[in-house]
């Protein structure tokens, strides 16, 4: 694309063109990401590292390395590098970010790397809970512990942290799809319980999620 095309030239020009760095090459490298050039991206993005070490959002240009390395295929360079931003930036935004995406990864495809954030991933998202309440983090943290949940079939965990969500961010984007994961939920549960003709927990199901519940 046209983006693209800028980019490559000033991509030949480089070092010469120094006023293009740092917010340039992160957009560039962004921009190879989006458009499927996994490689070139983290190219990019690693020289963004490399020319301005002291660069203030280097921790997002880490997570968007990793991100670079996760759809690639790459799943244990992705870690490490999301490893590396808690070691290097920890506490911010960028590694936070990488926590919950290493944690998600642990909840896709367990059991194959020994990554503490990886291997643990539903404590992971609660220590993000708890650390950063009333967080756009938090939020992340509760709907993906409610999908983890969903994916063990632990549905009362998963109702329960999608609540929150649904009680704590009622507007959010977030929120809109934890409704409906928190339906499929109770919808499992109250199959569940009939299944086993236990009555009375789908009458204290519903008293406890009336305000959420299937319409």
């Amino acid at each position: 694309g046209t983006a693209l095309q800028s980019y490559n030239e000033l991509l030949s020009r480089w070092p010469v063109q120094s006023g293009l760095f740092p917010e340039t090459l992160y957009s560039m490298g962004i921009t190879y990401l989006m458009n499927g050039n996994h490689q070139r991206a983290r190219s990019i993005l690693f020289i963004a590292l490399n020319v301005f070490p002291e660069q203030e959002y280097n921790h997002i240009i880490l997570t968007r390395i990793g991100d670079a390395y996760q759809v690639a295929g790459k799943i244990e360079e992705a870690l490490k590098v999301y490893s590396q931003n808690n070691l290097f930036y920890p506490e911010s935004e960028g590694a936070i970010i990488g926590k919950i995406k290493m944690a998600d990864i642990g909840v896709k495809n367990p059991g194959f790397f020994n990554f503490d954030q990886y291997l643990d991933p539903i404590n992971v998202y609660q220590q993000i809970i708890e650390e950063h309440p009333a967080t756009n983090l938090a939020e992340l943290a509760l709907y993906k512990q409610g999908v983890a949940y969903a994916e063990q079939k632990k549905y009362q965990e998963a109702a329960a942290s999608l609540k929150t969500v649904l009680e704590e961010f009622p507007d959010s984007e977030i929120s809109k799809k934890s409704y409906y994961i928190l339906q499929e939920n109770l919808s499992k549960l109250i199959e569940a319980y009939f299944s086993e003709e236990k009555y009375y927990p789908v009458l204290a199901l519903y008293r406890k999620y009336k305000n959420h519940f299937l319409e």
